[in-house]
């Protein structure tokens, strides 16, 4: 091979490994110890999950890229489903989990977005949450959670950085939900 030749190939196989894009699920949702002492403390009343939705105006909200790693939720086909799976997985933790309960949780994500920069990491997550009883809505809050983190240069060390962040996200907006003072006293409605 020639000088020319290896120099392309050397430069062009690189390139191309880089720009290969990669996607995989994101793993199973585990219950936080937090969220479970909050739903322990301030919820008596079992609750049930009725939709839970991506903002039908947004459908991009549904794809989480983290520079060339595309995240997929390992529930469903939408990050919808897999906040539904969350909040069931806190919900059960608890002994709060009960599908035909009179109080049902439904949610609409607003928000959804992760950014992996060179310097700084930022993801953000709102969901519309409501709370219905049998004589319609107790509750309705729209929850936001936050995270900024300093990233790195090198994708080995941003991508898994950021995807932590982001999937963290879930716990902190149902850790908000779940000790909001509405939420409690929602849920504490006669029925």
């Amino acid at each position: 091979m020639k000088l020319r030749q290896r120099l392309t190939v050397g430069v062009l196989a690189p390139l191309v490994l880089m720009l290969a894009a990669c996607s995989a699920p994101a793993p199973k949702y585990n219950a936080t110890v937090d969220n479970l002492r909050a739903l322990k403390s301030n919820i008596t009343t079992p609750i049930g999950t009725g939709k839970f939705q991506i903002d039908p105006s947004k459908p991009q909200l549904n794809t989480i890229v983290s520079r060339t790693y595309t995240l997929e939720s390992p529930v469903g086909n939408s990050f919808a489903d897999y906040l539904k799976e969350a909040v069931k997985t806190e919900l059960a933790a608890a002994g709060l989990h009960q599908e035909n309960s009179s109080l049902q949780l439904s949610a609409t994500i607003l928000e959804n977005q992760l950014d992996v920069g060179i310097k700084r990491g930022t993801a953000r997550m709102s969901v519309n949450f409501r709370l219905d009883g049998v004589n319609g809505k107790l509750f309705e809050q729209v929850v936001t959670a936050d995270a900024v983190w300093d990233s790195s240069f090198m994708g080995a060390i941003a991508i898994p950085l950021g995807i932590d962040n982001y999937l963290a996200l879930y716990k902190q907006a149902i850790g908000k939900l779940i000790s909001h003072p509405g939420f409690i006293a929602a849920t504490k409605t006669p029925q």
